[in-house]
């Protein structure tokens, strides 16, 4: 679908007549990461995937960055689908962005999961360390081998994120502006976002890793408002790939409460 200046690629699956869900990928991901997990809600619910401006088959230079029009994506997302309420799953920055979706379009959001995301700000060396990271991925990668000592995971790990990439003449590239994830990452860390967070009224999960790159200290914050609940996953950030099994498990205990 087209959103002013912006192309996003979506994927719906599963139960068209069923509770909406839609599942949003980290920093550098794509919508591809939650395949596993849209198979498994799929037969209930209906599943909506897509890839956030500047990541995959969407627009790779959005002119707009910011919190505000990552949640206005969302939203129009749902208004293409004729979807009136959801939850929204996030991982990381996509725990970021449905956190101000929530906030900003209350009426549309039935609940918030937040795997491995809080409210942003915090150390800017870390946000600068994230970004060198980036800043390190070789021009062409020659192999999911190759990618999985790059990413420092799992063979699996590595597969979903290798199916993401694009074809280049010695192997696949990324698809993501290293400028555009900057961006992106500026708008998140450069403050605390209490105001958003103090303005959800939803029902919200917060899942974590037990080894978690979250900041206890924003998610005891987080726990002191009431219909917030926390779950933890065996595994490190990435914990929906890291550990699917006990993640889709801990994913449908948050769907029945």
């Amino acid at each position: 679908m087209r959103r002013g200046d912006v192309d996003l690629h979506a994927q719906t699956c599963g139960d068209h007549g069923g509770p909406a869900v839609v599942l949003l990928h980290g920093l550098g991901g794509w919508y591809g990461e939650w395949t596993r997990t849209a198979a498994a809600l799929a037969p209930r619910r209906q599943v909506v995937a897509f890839d956030q401006r500047g990541h995959g088959l969407s627009t790779t230079r959005p002119v707009e960055t910011s919190r505000g029009a990552h949640a206005a994506d969302v939203v129009a997302v749902l208004d293409a689908l004729g979807v009136a309420r959801a939850t929204l799953v996030g991982q990381s920055a996509g725990g970021h962005t449905a956190l101000v979706t929530a906030a900003t379009y209350p009426d549309r959001v039935e609940r918030l999961v937040l795997v491995e995301a809080a409210v942003g700000g915090g150390d800017l060396t870390g946000h600068q360390a994230t970004i060198e990271w980036f800043r390190s991925w070789p021009a062409s990668i020659a192999s999911a081998d190759e990618l999985a000592d790059l990413l420092g995971s799992t063979a699996d790990v590595a597969a979903t994120w290798w199916d993401g990439l694009a074809s280049a003449p010695n192997g696949r590239r990324p698809r993501w502006d290293l400028s555009v994830l900057e961006a992106v990452l500026t708008g998140i860390g450069h403050r605390e976002h209490w105001d958003e967070w103090d303005a959800v009224r939803c029902p919200t999960a917060l899942v974590r890793g037990t080894r978690s790159a979250i900041p206890d200290a924003q998610v005891a914050r987080m726990l002191q408002r009431s219909g917030v609940t926390l779950h933890r996953v065996e595994a490190g950030h990435d914990l929906h790939l890291e550990n699917p099994s006990s993640w889709l498990d801990t994913f449908e205990t948050v769907l029945s409460i």
